[in-house]
C-alpha cells in the first residue's frame, strides 16, 4: 500500500499523491550527512509510480533529510527525450546518456549522432550506461559489443566518465575495457554483481574506477556480493539505487527511489565498520569527484 500525501500550494486546491511506500523506513531519523544517488532512472521511476515527470519535486520532498541530488541515467532510445527534460527542470539532477545493452539493436550511426547531440548538454556528465548483458537473447547479445566499443570511444574522445553495465559477461567486459579504455580513464562499474576475480581485475586495471552497489546488497541471498563490497576501498565505492529497480529491504518489490540511498548506506557501512553518516559522506565525495558536479 502507498501512503497518500496532501500538499496545498497557496491559491491552489489540494492534490493527493502516492509516491513512497507506507511507513517508509530510513536507517536513522537523524542523518546529518548529505547523500547522492549515483545511478537511477527518474523517468522509469515516474512511469512505475504512474506520475508525470513534472511531479518529481514532490517525490524529492518525501526523501529523508540530506538528499543532495542524483545521476539520472538515460539509456533507452524510446525515452531519449526525457533525459534532457529532467536535466533542464531539476537543478538537483545531473545526467548520463548512452545505450543500454538491452537496447543494442537500436545501435547505429543515427544513434551515435543522437548521443553526440545529447552529450552537448551542460549537465551531461558521463556516457552510459553501456556494456554487455549475456542474459539477453542471442541477436541482442550479438549487437552489444559494437555498441559498447563505440560508446567507450566517445567517452574517451569527450573526456567524460564511462558508466558500465555488465551481467554474466565478466571476462568479455574486462577484455573490451582493457583493449579500448585508457588505464586512467574514470569509470563507474554500475550495480556490481560479478565475481571476486572480476572485481580484483577491475580495481587493479583501472585506478580511477568506482564500484557501485544497489539495494540488492540488502537481500538475503546477497552474501557473496556483501563480501565483495567489503573488499572495495572506501575511496572507490559508490551507492546507487538503480531506481526503480532493486529497492532495498524492507521495500523489496516496491519502486526504488533516490530517497532509499540511506538504507543502502547502512548495509555497506556495516561491512566496512563505519557509521551510516560516514558512509554517506564518503560515497557522496566519491560521486562528486567522479562526476565533477555538486562541488
Amino acid at each position: 500500500m502507498l501512503r497518500r500525501i496532501f500538499i496545498r500550494n497557496p491559491g491552489t486546491s489540494s492534490r493527493s499523491f502516492s509516491f513512497l511506500p507506507q511507513h517508509f523506513q530510513s536507517p536513522s531519523k537523524n542523518l546529518r550527512m548529505e547523500y547522492i544517488d549515483s545511478h537511477c532512472h527518474l523517468d522509469l521511476i515516474c512511469a512505475r509510480l504512474g506520475k508525470p515527470l513534472s511531479e518529481l519535486d514532490i517525490l524529492r520532498h518525501q526523501f529523508p533529510a540530506g538528499f543532495r541530488g542524483c545521476i539520472h541515467v538515460s539509456c533507452f532510445v524510446d525515452r531519449s527525450n526525457s533525459g534532457s527534460t529532467i536535466l533542464e527542470q531539476y537543478d538537483w539532477a545531473y545526467g548520463t546518456f548512452g545505450l543500454h545493452p538491452h537496447d543494442a539493436l537500436n545501435f547505429g550511426e543515427d544513434f551515435m549522432n543522437l548521443l553526440r547531440e545529447q552529450m552537448k548538454h551542460h549537465k551531461a556528465v558521463a556516457v552510459g550506461e553501456c556494456g554487455l548483458d549475456y542474459t539477453d537473447p542471442p541477436d541482442v547479445v550479438a549487437a552489444q559489443r559494437a555498441a559498447f566499443e563505440a560508446q567507450i570511444g566517445l567517452a574517451v574522445e569527450l573526456g567524460k566518465p564511462l558508466v558500465v553495465h555488465s551481467r554474466d559477461a565478466d571476462a568479455d567486459t574486462l577484455a573490451v575495457l582493457q583493449q579500448h579504455l585508457p588505464r586512467d580513464h574514470p569509470v563507474h562499474m554500475h550495480c556490481f554483481s560479478g565475481s571476486t576475480e572480476f572485481l580484483s581485475a577491475l580495481l587493479a586495471s583501472f585506478p580511477n574506477m568506482y564500484i557501485g552497489f544497489t539495494g540488492a546488497i540488502t537481500f538475503k541471498n546477497a552474501e557473496l556480493n556483501r563480501q565483495r563490497a567489503a573488499s572495495v576501498p572506501l575511496n572507490r565505492l559508490l551507492l546507487e539505487t538503480d531506481g526503480p529497480y532493486m529497492a532495498p529491504v524492507p521495500h523489496r518489490g516496491k519502486p526504488a527511489t533516490p530517497g532509499m540511498i540511506p538504507l543502502v548506506a547502512a548495509e555497506v557501512a556495516k561491512l566496512h565498520n563505519v557509521s551510516t553518516d560516514e558512509m554517506l559522506r564518503l560515497t557522496a565525495d566519491n560521486a562528486k569527484r567522479l562526476y565533477r558536479c555538486w562541488s
